[in-house]
């Protein structure tokens, strides 16, 4: 999703700029995916459209209940970034019927070096795969799971030169 709480870095600059170089990637490479993908940050997730404490999934629920209910029967699934900043541990929401596909494919990418390790979780509401998962498109949240972050999360210290460039590249890949 777009953000911009003071400077962003993290949250969620980090996901907007992995999403176009994974699609630049993808292009790049001329891989052809079996399934429509579609690259779409959603906007409206924080407060002051709706002045309720939840208000941050006003732009996943108007998408999918408004925009895109196509979607609620013919997403196979929605990926979302959320605040991923290494050398923060990362952490994953999501639904039951994709928990097997996606811990044998983080597990893999542990075994490469490519992650230091996660931890999986169900969906849950603070986040905005709750939303498309309620909708019925299966919905992951990849998002920086260790507890040392939130100190500098929706503060100024979540800044560019706080990023790790050299650790985001693994989790690309």
């Amino acid at each position: 999703h777009q953000d911009a709480w003071f400077t962003s870095a993290a949250d969620d600059s980090v996901a907007i700029g992995m999403m176009l170089a994974l699609a630049k990637s993808v292009i790049d490479s001329g891989y052809q995916p079996e399934y429509t993908w579609i690259f779409a940050p959603v906007t409206g997730e924080e407060y002051g459209l709706a002045d309720a404490y939840y208000d941050w999934l006003q732009g996943a629920h108007h998408r999918i209940t408004n925009s895109h209910t196509e979607w609620q029967s013919d997403a196979v699934a929605i990926l979302n970034w959320e605040v991923h900043s290494p050398p923060y541990q990362l952490g994953v929401s999501l639904p039951q019927e994709l928990r097997r596909a996606v811990a044998g494919s983080l597990s893999a990418s542990q075994s490469d070096g490519l992650i230091d390790g996660f931890g999986l979780s169900e969906v849950y509401a603070w986040q905005d795969n709750f939303t498309y998962t309620a909708e019925g498109a299966p919905a992951i949240t990849f998002g920086a799971s260790d507890y040392t972050y939130f100190a500098s999360y929706h503060t100024d210290y979540d800044s560019i030169d706080t990023l790790d460039f050299d650790a985001l590249l693994p989790v690309l890949q």
